[in-house]
């Protein structure tokens, strides 16, 4: 309870005494005429002795407050003692008041007491003898500990840059209220009102002009009662600055392609920045018109429809989407009715190897595709837990996948491949097999090929041999192992090695042996990088050599098997012999060149030295030129 005080004027209370009356009209007029003489003679004096006394005291205070009050007097007219007292209260108080003194103030505690209405008495004796007493009262309220009521309406939680927004606060206290305010944070708005009343109601506008936006505001309105009790009330809502994005939408599930009678499946997603007001999709000559209404910021709709009774042709639909701002998005596409499709679907796979060691994960790849549109893939495999569906769509499909042989048991397995359209045409069964060897099988078998291979390729048996070649030596294990690293290289090592005869037969002008070592190498690998390089220069130098056999003919040269040997002429012989002037009547005859002599290759067979010149690795010595010249025509 606040401690100000009220200046209290209490005029004197006169009390008088007579004789008894004989009746009661004597003694009211005798009551009246002795009361006129009073007020004639004194009353004028204890009314300017009772307005220069004054009492200070609040007229109302809580318990346990401590109270105090002040009595003051005009010098001229000081008392000779003053009591000051509370009726049903211990206080009592009573001073001499000296020339000097102006006032007397004291204090009193209401620890303990009841509350209610208390009557306080001043009593004052005048100097020249005469008293007075003047009355007053105050109330002693229980303590209040009540806190006041807030109500917050018409502020909305969203609203758009520039807006005005409305606000009605409603407040009450069981006493009285003190004060009501409004705060916004972040924001200069703070409102103030000083209220004298248990009720108050508190309209007004708040501008948001010039306010930052897309953010959250927070509001606080706070009560006070005259006690102090406090009550605060918090709210937010959000400013958005004006909306200019247009709204997102896409249709999810339409293909290019169907059937006549088709029922076809689609879902809507649409979103936006604020809030979506309509969504509309429709097909061409009010065929399908479909409208959702929504006003979250995102949706998703789903939505059939079906052509039974349609004519085949292209079909035009359109979807828009508008937002609470009224942006809108639209987009259009199409889809082409057909006639039923009868045509399954094709289907090929790889890299499934005849055999496999048990453990080993076995990888393969799908491709399929359809005129139409696919609908699924299965693959299986016989007596095993092997079963995978994949869901296609489209014209054209691709996989890759695997499955492991932990735990198989060794021998034959039979898998399955199909391909199903959404026409329900299927590609029917493709069937192939691979056998699934113990642990203990596989290895040696492995090892031993790549030994062999190894040999093979040591002595440059690529593609031909009497005893196999390098690549079907690795082909064999590749078989066996489709990923084998030792196999692959090996592979790569043939590859790299025509390479290097191919270059070498080029800068050597044996181009029929370039041409043959190009073809072996796109047997080997028909998409190998560079091959097209390879052509190219086998190309250019063929041209250039058929351009330089037509500027000069070179004679052929052909072996002549001479029955008794030419004699043997040094080089420097040659030389001499050809700077001498020789009429050219006088030229000698040509001389047959001497037979060769026979020479015997014990080691040497037809197919070893046919393979041996083939390749061009290694030049053929004489004892192998010989038996090729005389055993092998």
């Amino acid at each position: 309870m606040s401690s100000n005080r009220d200046t209290i004027l209490i005029r004197k209370s006169i009390l008088t005494t007579s004789k008894p009356a004989i009746s009661m009209q004597h003694y009211v007029l005798w009551s009246f005429l002795t009361l006129s003489i009073i007020l004639a003679g004194t009353g004028l004096w204890y009314a300017a002795q009772t307005e220069q006394v004054k009492v200070l005291l609040h007229p109302e205070y809580t318990e346990g407050d401590t109270i105090e009050y002040a009595i003051e007097w005009n010098e001229e007219d000081r008392p000779k003692n003053i009591t000051f007292a509370v009726r049903n209260s211990p206080v009592k108080e009573s001073w001499e008041v000296t020339p000097l003194m102006r006032k007397k103030q004291g204090n009193f505690s209401t620890i303990g007491w009841e509350t209610t209405q208390y009557t306080y008495l001043v009593t004052v004796i005048a100097r020249n003898g005469k008293s007075y007493t003047m009355t007053g009262v105050f109330d002693l309220q229980k303590r209040d500990i009540v806190q006041p009521t807030v109500e917050v309406t018409k502020i909305n939680p969203h609203y758009n840059e520039g807006e005005t927004i409305p606000y009605r606060i409603a407040c009450s206290d069981d006493r009285n209220l003190k004060q009501v305010s409004l705060e916004i944070k972040d924001s200069q708005l703070h409102e103030k009102w000083q209220v004298h009343d248990k009720t108050h109601v508190q309209q007004g506008n708040i501008v948001t002009s010039n306010w930052a936006v897309n953010r959250e505001y927070t509001y606080i309105v706070t009560a006070e009662d005259a006690t102090g009790n406090r009550f605060e009330k918090s709210g937010t809502f959000f400013l958005e600055g004006l909306d200019k994005t247009a709204p997102l939408g896409k249709i999810v599930g339409i293909f290019q392609d169907y059937h006549l009678g088709d029922s076809i499946n689609f879902s809507i997603e649409a979103s936006d920045d604020r809030a979506l007001q309509n969504i509309e999709f429709t097909i061409e000559n009010g065929l399908v018109k479909q409208i959702w209404h929504t006003s979250n910021r995102s949706s998703r709709q789903q939505s059939s429809f079906s052509t039974a009774g349609w004519q085949v042709g292209t079909y035009e639909y359109t979807l828009k989407v508008a937002d609470s701002s009224g942006n809108l998005s639209i987009g259009k596409s199409n889809f082409i009715l057909g006639e039923i499709d009868k045509v399954p679907p094709s289907l090929n796979y790889k890299e499934i190897a005849k055999s496999y060691t048990i453990g080993d994960i076995i990888s393969y790849s799908l491709e399929a595709t359809d005129n139409k549109d696919l609908d699924k893939i299965t693959f299986a495999v016989s007596s095993s837990t092997v079963q995978e569906t994949w869901v296609a769509s489209g014209t054209h499909y691709k996989l890759h996948a695997s499955f492991s042989t932990v735990d198989w048991q060794p021998g034959n397995y039979t898998y399955l491949f199909t391909a199903t359209d959404k026409s329900h045409n299927t590609t029917g069964e493709i069937i192939g097999s691979f056998t699934l060897l113990p642990p203990t099988a596989q290895p040696t078998n492995v090892t031993t090929l790549l030994t062999e291979c190894k040999e093979h390729l040591a002595a440059d048996r690529l593609m031909l041999g009497k005893t196999g070649s390098a690549f079907e030596c690795y082909q064999q294990v590749l078989e066996i192992e489709a990923k084998n690293s030792e196999a692959l290289a090996g592979i790569q090592a043939i590859e790299t090695r025509y390479r290097s005869l191919i270059e070498t037969a080029l800068e050597d002008k044996e181009l029929e042996k370039a041409a043959t070592f190009l073809t072996r190498l796109e047997q080997v690998n028909p998409k190998i990088n560079g091959l097209n390089e390879l052509r190219r220069k086998l190309k250019q130098a063929q041209n250039t050599h058929a351009h330089s056999s037509a500027v000069q003919t070179q004679p052929v040269i052909k072996p002549v098997v001479a029955k008794t040997p030419a004699p043997k002429t040094s080089l420097n012989q040659q030389v001499i012999k050809k700077k001498e002037a020789v009429p050219e009547k006088a030229k000698p005859l040509p001389v047959a060149p001497k037979p060769l002599e026979p020479v015997v290759c014990k080691t040497c067979n037809c197919n070893d030295v046919l393979t041996k010149l083939s390749i061009g690795v290694e030049p053929l010595n004489q004892e192998e030129k010989n038996f090729l010249w005389t055993q092998c025509r």
